[in-house]
């Protein structure tokens, strides 16, 4: 039926439908390819599937560049259309080194770039014009403790005053800080430790010797995990704890242990077993008292007469070969055989770092240990620098970060160091070395 006058006519209403019809059948199959990722080319007249790439580092002023064309400045940056290929990616910001970092973006998926925090330009500064061997920092980064052939030096962070605190008869000397104050011990390198120095580097003057008070050597130390001081150590005879501030011993109990280990409270031991001809762990040996069942155990420490217990936490036991480069970290579920002469965990996200002069391997929690660099330069020490555990790695003739997520690396230092440590809050490299010819400790802003 149709009104008289009326402009729609049947033809017209027909008209109108075919064509919504058709605009429903063109349009909603463009719209699920925009949504499945494809794009469409009119200039070459083809489907192509895209890709995105995201953003997010520090300074936030920093400018992104591919593929030598500046894309945008200001952080975060989301960039979407992306055709999917492999790009040259620069992150730059002024006084600052250069990210660079070749990315392929695939289709359909983004690529992200985060956790990162660009690397200031700056030239070492000369503190000291005095070398060592070794450096130390306090927990609250005030204060430096270094090894001078056979003295021991307090260095303030914040006044620059110096002390010398411990002269020995020798240079084999070792600095232990409190893990949460400003307390530390100085030990010979070696045990037994027939020197056991126990210092308050705001008070330096006041200095016990622990090892004059034992009247025996010292076979381990090891710093509770507290804010007032507390000191575990062990002869032959006996494990004992000593407060500094109140000069007070404690006896935790009788040494029969191969080794021990204090987490928390908890103490950790390595036992022989009852044939004599292995070993096992148990954990909380004077409280619950229960074997640590780990995978292959029997097999493991059969025989392995060089074992110590150096670190316990969380329930995964970090054990030692003194005679090898060799590690073997323990948990419920499996042991992992890791080259390493030293270990550390960054203070961020409870990464572990294990190394030798020629292998980085590092682990997290519920994964498995992943080999990061292998190198033939005589990697030295391993040090975290910020809250996204961008590494600095003292090799025998440089010092270079590394941003380990992604395998992108800048040089720090061109010459050799002898001893450094790192300010990962204030975000400072103090090192020993020989820069321009003039030997000192310096110090390097990042």
């Amino acid at each position: 039926m149709e009104y008289h006058g009326t402009k729609l006519t049947r033809n017209v209403r027909r008209t109108i439908l075919a064509t919504f019809f058709a605009l429903f059948f063109v349009i909603t199959p463009l719209i699920i390819m925009y949504t499945e990722g494809y794009r469409y080319d009119f200039k070459n007249g083809q489907r192509r599937e895209i890709g995105a790439i995201s953003i997010d580092t520090e300074p936030i002023n920093a400018t992104v560049n591919m593929d030598g064309v500046e894309i945008k400045s200001g952080m975060p940056i989301r960039l979407n259309n992306i055709t999917p290929r492999k790009y040259h990616v620069r992150i730059s910001a002024p006084n600052y080194f250069d990210w660079n970092k070749d990315i392929e973006i695939a289709n359909k998926q983004t690529f992200y770039i985060k956790e990162i925090s660009l690397i200031k330009k700056n030239s070492p500064e000369l503190i000291l014009p005095q070398t060592a061997t070794s450096i130390e920092l306090s927990s609250d980064k005030n204060y430096l403790a270094f090894i001078n052939q056979s003295t021991v030096t307090l260095y303030n962070t914040k006044d620059n005053r110096t002390t010398t605190i411990h002269t020995a008869a020798s240079a084999d000397l070792k600095i232990s800080w409190g893990p949460n104050h400003n307390w530390l011990v100085i030990t010979n390198k070696n045990t037994p430790f027939t020197t056991a120095i126990l210092i308050n580097a705001d008070a330096p003057d006041k200095k016990i010797n622990l090892a004059q008070t034992t009247k025996q050597p010292i076979t381990k130390l090891q710093w509770k995990e507290t804010v007032d001081p507390e000191l575990f150590y062990s002869t032959n005879q006996e494990i004992k704890s000593f407060k500094p501030i109140t000069g007070n011993t404690y006896l935790v109990t009788k040494n029969i242990f191969l080794d021990w280990f204090m987490e928390n409270g908890t103490l950790w031991t390595l036992q022989t077993t009852t044939n004599t001809i292995g070993f096992k762990i148990i954990k909380d040996t004077i409280g619950f008292a229960s074997e640590y069942q780990i995978a292959d155990a029997k097999n493991l420490l059969k025989n392995s007469h060089s074992l110590s217990i150096i670190q316990a936490i969380r329930d995964q036991i970090l054990l030692k070969f003194n005679d090898q480069s060799l590690m073997l970290l323990c948990t419920h579920r499996a042991v992992f055989k890791i080259a390493g002469d030293k270990f550390t965990i960054s203070p961020y996200n409870n990464w572990w770092l294990f190394w030798t002069p020629w292998e980085l391997t590092t682990y997290s929690e519920g994964d498995e240990p992943i080999l990061l660099n292998r190198s033939g330069e005589g990697l030295q020490q391993v040090l975290p620098m910020d809250k996204f555990n961008t590494l600095a790695l003292v090799w025998n003739n440089k010092t270079t970060a590394l941003f380990p997520y992604y395998l992108v690396t800048h040089d720090l230092i061109s010459s050799s160091v002898t001893g450094a440590t790192a300010d990962n809050v204030n975000h400072i490299l103090y090192f020993s070395g020989k820069i321009k010819d003039e030997e000192g400790i310096w110090k390097l802003s990042y």
